[in-house]
């Protein structure tokens, strides 16, 4: 199927988390965005409403509606209704940013997950029998290493970013495209596409260390919290989006930190430790 024939003129629905997003061609190159979204990305229909219906067009939105909120960046400009699901998406990202994983709309994305309490989260994900781990450590800390050696019964959903945010008293956490070689393999010519869709529940974090021996030792919420701010803050398209959620990424540190077992994990390289953490986590079949 080519990416015309799944992107058709009445627009491609694209599940992100808990988000329900809509997109639709106001113009030409909105329609040429629209099929480059579905060529890369797993539609999905979801039976609810769409949280946001975005129109992409180069024209912007009336000026002069006070509800309207606009946001520019390098990575495009979103103007969105604050009273209404609409938005609009006029223009993608800035000509030294050509990789198709910027060719999203972040900030709408960053806005709206902050809005249900939720974040961007620098980390890889990976779950077993519905249990999953955040691995957390700054960039070149060994996230894509660490998780490259996944052994079978496990699942990697991202190596590199993931939408987190609290539902039914634990916090919940689906794939984002990435900076890596998992967005670069989902892609039409490879005859797949990256599903952000998937979601699953942190069942706990591990912060990563480079170390001589496999260790695992527990980490209390307040040694815990600055590692989940410094991952919800680093993130490339938070950091280019530039919004002002400082104070909403320390409250959602605190709580992740407060409500998730969390651990350091001191890792050699080469060592096996995925027993140990099916043991951790209780995921053993």
């Amino acid at each position: 199927m080519t990416a015309e024939e799944r992107a058709p003129a009445a627009g491609f629905d694209l599940k992100l988390g808990p988000l329900h997003y809509r997109f639709i061609p106001g113009d030409d190159w909105g329609g040429e965005q629209v099929r480059a979204l579905a060529g890369h990305l797993a539609g999905a229909l979801p039976p609810t409403a769409p949280d946001r219906i975005v129109r992409i067009a180069r024209t912007e939105p009336a000026p002069g509606e006070s509800a309207w909120q606009r946001h520019d960046s390098p990575l495009g400009t979103i103007s969105y209704h604050t009273g209404s699901p609409a938005a609009a998406w006029t223009a993608t990202a800035s000509p030294e940013l050509p990789a198709f994983r910027y060719q999203f709309p972040w900030a709408l994305l960053i806005a709206d997950c902050a809005r249900r309490s939720g974040a961007v989260v620098h980390a890889g994900f990976a779950a077993r029998n519905g249990r999953g781990l955040l691995f957390l450590a700054p960039p070149g800390g060994g996230k894509s290493t660490t998780l490259a050696s996944v052994p079978a019964g496990w699942a990697v959903l991202s190596d590199d970013a993931a939408l987190v945010w609290p539902e039914h008293g634990g916090w919940q956490a689906s794939p984002l495209p990435s900076w890596t070689t998992m967005t670069a393999a989902a892609s039409p010519e490879a005859g797949q596409r990256f599903d952000p869709g998937r979601q699953c529940a942190i069942s706990g974090l591990l912060v990563l260390a480079k170390e001589p021996a496999v260790s695992i030792a527990p980490l209390t919420p307040l040694e815990a919290a600055p590692h989940l701010y410094r991952a919800l803050n680093e993130y490339p398209a938070t950091v280019l989006t530039d919004l002002p959620l400082q104070e909403h990424f320390f409250r959602t540190a605190c709580a992740m930190a407060r409500a998730l077992p969390c651990w350091r994990l001191g890792l050699p390289r080469g060592a096996d430790f995925w027993p140990r953490l099916d043991a951790l986590i209780g995921a053993r079949p």
